[in-house]
């Protein structure tokens, strides 16, 4: 039996392991994707590597039993219709539900012909794949008819990199992370803030774990330069030391809005029609997540999170965390139960 996989983001090795648990050993897997996963090959599955060509998968898609596609984004989604052919043996992996299954035709004349586009290739696939068990609900809902099926990012790590409940006495510093790249996307000025306060300034560190990627990005870095409780990144970091400092942090802190605006103009709201990474960082490393309010999110993991509405809120939770040690620890417990919950929940490709 045959497998292939299309990647086309060069930071999803964790969603591939997950992709193929369950997958004989004996079975080929050809994975199709850019010269990333082969400097970065942290497979548990043994895999073949190909080009990063669509149209080569294409013209071998007869050869294969099951094929997986990740969600495109740019000129290669129009390739898609040809794969109709094989529709009963394709699974359409989507991150941004609202684009695919809802969308609105008000914005421009290249948006509506993207949305058009998608509306027609997606009456002819019925197996497609979401990454939280939110956005399953939702696109089954919205999408009767077809078939969705579960698998998230990361699972798997948690036995690798996953870190066991300690005490914070032996702990000079709480260690908070701020993951991804330090873009618009995301927001800053709570976290500046927080960075700033007396009270946190000698017992919390901070790491905002990503490089700028943008004007608004490097602005808050070069604020942040010269702050003795603050780790920041102004290049690349390696996927070992991202991991280590995911590992060894004691909260993940993520500030963002509700929606995100796609490049097609599409509004997709966070947890329920788009996941954010830094859920599958709190699912892979059984970390406690401090989140905004309006974060929808799995439900399976909400006993693991903390929320805030404004920087007031923040600030409490902060203070609380600082001046009681069990509000962590109870939280990293929830984390290692939740985890368990949600690998109940995950499905199969073969399926």
């Amino acid at each position: 039996m045959r497998i292939a996989v299309y990647l086309c983001e060069p930071n999803h090795y964790s969603f591939l392991n997950q992709i193929l648990i369950g997958v004989p050993k004996s079975w080929e897997v050809d994975l199709y994707t850019s010269a990333f996963y082969r400097d970065n090959n942290q497979f548990a599955h043994g895999v073949n590597f190909k080009d990063d060509s669509l149209f080569s998968l294409l013209r071998r898609a007869k050869t294969y039993d099951s094929i997986v596609i990740d969600e495109l984004m740019d000129k290669r989604m129009f390739l898609l219709v040809f794969f109709a052919f094989h529709a009963p043996k394709v699974n359409l992996v989507i991150h941004n539900l609202v684009s695919w299954f809802q969308p609105s035709y008000d914005t421009s004349i290249r948006n509506i012909m993207v949305s058009v586009y998608r509306k027609i290739v997606s009456k002819h696939f019925r197996n497609y794949i979401v990454v939280g068990t939110q956005l399953k609900e939702w696109a089954e809902k919205t999408a009767p008819g077809r078939h969705f099926k579960f698998i998230p990012f990361g699972l798997n790590s948690r036995g690798k990199f996953g870190k066991s409940v300690t005490s914070m006495a032996s702990i000079r510093k709480l260690n908070v992370v701020v993951p991804g790249m330090v873009s618009k996307r995301r927001k800053y000025e709570n976290i500046i803030k927080l960075i700033s306060e007396k009270d946190f300034v000698e017992k919390v560190h901070f790491t905002l774990l990503g490089r700028p990627s943008d004007d608004y990005g490097e602005a808050i870095v070069a604020q942040l330069e010269h702050k003795k409780n603050v780790t920041t990144f102004n290049s690349f970091i390696s996927v070992e030391e991202f991991q280590e400092r995911v590992k060894n942090c004691d909260f993940i802190l993520s500030d963002f809005d509700e929606f995100f605006v796609t490049r097609f103009g599409q509004d997709e709201i966070y947890g329920l029609t788009k996941e954010t990474g830094i859920s599958f960082l709190m699912l892979a490393y059984c970390k406690p997540g401090i989140v905004p309010t309006h974060y929808k999110g799995m439900k399976e993991m909400q006993s693991q999170m903390l929320h805030f509405e404004d920087y007031q809120s923040l600030k409490r939770i902060l203070l609380r965390i600082v001046s009681e040690e069990t509000v962590r620890t109870n939280l990293e417990k929830e984390a290692f139960l939740n985890l368990k919950s949600i690998k109940m929940s995950v499905d199969s490709i073969l399926n």
